[in-house]
């Protein structure tokens, strides 16, 4: 979060990184960084939040779909209604991000396939964590217990 689009491009051009996430507008980053290295992240409240997603340039390798918080960007722990995100699974390859942890991808997973659209990655944060930032080993192994077993339903 809030680094800038020089100090990005010099990790792109540098190789320490591959791509890049983008939170809010990525009007000015694309000035410095190609859209093909950008996921753009869109927070969704509702289907205008959807729209935008379609407006994306298709010159990005991806999209990610996240939780909307007045608050905090990423990392929220809250979740969106993933019905709103199948149409924009279908078109393009997408993460499916917001409060997701093992209680709840069986559901989530179930929704998008009802709907023929499983996303292409889901992006993990506070749904395994002991506490901001601390990765939870047992969290990691209940959250992918969970989606496999999921998937394989």
């Amino acid at each position: 979060m809030d680094e800038s689009a020089e100090e990005i491009a010099h990790w792109l051009t540098d190789g320490l990184l591959d791509l890049v996430q983008i939170h809010g507008p990525v009007s000015a980053a694309h000035e410095i960084i190609p859209s093909a290295k950008i996921i753009p992240a869109i927070a969704v409240r509702g289907i205008d939040d959807i729209g935008l997603a379609h407006k994306l340039s298709m010159s990005h390798p991806a999209c990610l779909l996240d939780a909307w918080s007045a608050k905090q960007v990423g990392g929220t722990g809250r979740v969106f209604d993933h019905l709103l995100a199948a149409e924009v699974v279908r078109s393009r390859p997408t993460f499916i991000a917001g409060g997701l942890n093992s209680e709840n991808i069986a559901k989530v997973v179930g929704v998008l396939r009802a709907q023929e659209s499983l996303p292409f990655a889901f992006d993990l944060s506070s749904g395994v964590e002991d506490s901001p930032g601390v990765k939870s080993h047992l969290r990691m192994r209940e959250f992918f217990g969970a989606l496999n077993g999921a998937l394989d339903r």
